[in-house]
């Protein structure tokens, strides 16, 4: 069945901002006086006077809400007529006068829960969380699914130590659609307990689906004891400014900033003191271990020739093991030095492999 052509017009007619405001609340960011970009993508450049947007990092664009729902939530053309059809919008400078004021006076609310969660299983085990975390999650409260028009969420909620709910997230179950709650503190997150109070390992995860995902995994590898850990996802690490990263041997080393240590510290309180203390004991040899994996330093500086590269290997602060070599772009030398602290274990194993290979070789002949 066609839709009506005043529909499709209506709909075209929605400025962005007039949308995203009131229907993904918290997810404009203003950059500048007449630019904005959203919480779930920094790249996408909103410009409200033009009602024109453009996603840089996927080289997309287009104009009003219509698009924006197409684009990047990636709806059917019908689908977006017809919810931009049911909506009640305000202007958006009225919404933002009253944004600010309400941000003030009102608390956290979570949206109204549906009476069942069928859209949102049914998303998930797509997603391939399997069916025994997801009871886990429905059971617990941290999962259930709401419904905003003709649209269907889940909703993530993080607690505090007393169970109260603190944070949700939403993700929808059609689309791309993302976001927090308005009134959300982030330093509350998504946790899935370990079967026993006494665990002392804690896996960090990025988002909710994420926790899950591990949680299911564990569950396939290692058959009925996939709560034998604890599963904490704080959403949006880097971007809410929880952690900062680093590069060590290994790969990439994820710091918690002082905001990420309160939010730890919140999930700590629910350890047992007995636990704490181990944590306590082996800390300073986990700290030692880390140090000395983050003993591979790398620098670059320009000369007549190019641009010379030292990559450098140190074991308990004495250096095992130095090269340099000449990059011809400043480009390729930064990435020399972006690259050698995850490759130097592989690099310096088969050098010292090659060059006794040779020595053996030699004493034979």
């Amino acid at each position: 069945m066609r839709l009506p052509a005043e529909n499709i017009k209506a709909a075209r007619e929605v400025q962005l901002v007039d949308f995203l405001n009131p229907y993904r609340p918290g997810e404009l960011v203003r950059k500048s006086r007449d630019e904005y970009c959203t919480k779930s993508h920094s790249s996408l450049r909103i410009t409200p006077s033009k009602n024109l947007f453009h996603w840089c990092s996927q080289s997309k664009g287009g104009r009003g809400a219509l698009d924006y729902l197409l684009t990047v939530e990636g709806m059917s053309f019908r689908s977006a007529v017809m919810l931009l059809n049911e909506m009640e919008l305000i202007p958006f400078q009225q919404v933002r006068a009253a944004t600010v004021e309400s941000s003030r006076t009102h608390d956290f609310t979570l949206p109204r829960p549906d009476k069942n969660a069928q859209a949102a299983t049914a998303y998930l085990m797509h997603r391939g969380i399997s069916p025994k975390v997801l009871r886990y999650c429905l059971n617990e409260g941290i999962l259930y699914q709401t419904t905003r028009g003709n649209y269907r969420n889940c909703v993530f909620v993080g607690k505090d130590e007393g169970g109260v709910p603190r944070s949700a997230f939403q993700r929808g179950c059609q689309g791309t659609y993302r976001g927090d709650v308005t009134g959300s503190q982030k330093k509350y997150g998504f946790l899935m307990q370990a079967e026993n109070p006494d665990c002392d390992t804690v896996e960090l995860y990025e988002a909710p689906i994420d926790a899950m995902s591990g949680a299911t995994l564990r569950q396939y590898t290692d058959i009925g004891k996939w709560r034998s850990v604890h599963y904490l996802a704080l959403g949006g690490l880097k971007e809410a400014g929880f952690i900062r990263e680093a590069r060590h041997l290994e790969g990439t080393l994820l710091i918690l900033t002082p905001q990420g240590r309160e939010s730890v510290e919140m999930f700590a309180s629910r350890i047992r003191a007995s636990q704490t203390e181990k944590l306590n004991a082996n800390a300073p040899a986990w700290k030692r271990r880390i140090r000395d994996e983050l003993q591979m330093p790398a620098s670059w500086q320009e000369t007549d020739n190019g641009f010379a590269v030292t990559l450098r290997a140190l074991e308990g602060g004495a250096e095992i093991f130095s090269m340099t070599l000449t990059a011809a772009t400043k480009a390729q030398a930064k990435r020399f030095c972006e690259r050698w602290p995850s490759r130097a274990p592989f690099l310096y194993q088969t050098i010292m492999e090659q060059l006794g290979e040779a020595e053996s070789e030699e004493k034979n002949s």
